[in-house]
């Protein structure tokens, strides 16, 4: 992530509206007795908070990523009934400035099972293939 915010400096391509520098997923291990969001510190041995310092420094923005369910696709813990929590660790601790927030239905996958989901999506296929050969 440092060195992706060094290049995006160092290249010139923060002139051209490349400023973005954003983690998507497997930063957080867990989540501490209040809720809040544990850093991977192997990874972050710094901390993001550290790391937003560096990413700003280079002129970069810097953002990071979380699901509105119980498991990110990575099946990391998300923000599902703790987003301001999330929110305010993300905003006032590690000085993000963008939140990619999606809908990843990680909790569903370990919920059901993945043959019922690959059920699901070719059924979802199935529909959108019908509904083309039709407006034909």
């Amino acid at each position: 992530m440092k060195q992706a915010a060094d290049a995006l400096n160092s290249s010139g391509l923060l002139d051209f509206g490349y400023s973005y520098v954003s983690l998507d997923d497997w930063y957080v291990t867990g989540r501490d007795a209040n809720g809040v969001l544990e850093v991977d510190n192997v990874t972050f041995p710094l901390g993001m908070a550290d790391l937003g310092e560096h990413i700003h420094a280079q002129g970069c923005l810097y953002g990071v990523y979380s699901a509105a369910s119980l498991t990110t696709c990575g099946n990391r813990p998300a923000s599902l009934f703790l987003e301001q929590t999330d929110a305010d660790t993300m905003a006032n601790d590690w000085k993000i400035d963008m939140l990619k927030y999606d809908a990843c239905i990680g909790m569903y996958v370990h919920l059901l099972g993945f043959d019922i989901l690959n059920f699901l999506c070719i059924i979802v296929m199935f529909m959108c293939i019908c509904s083309i050969s039709m407006s034909l």
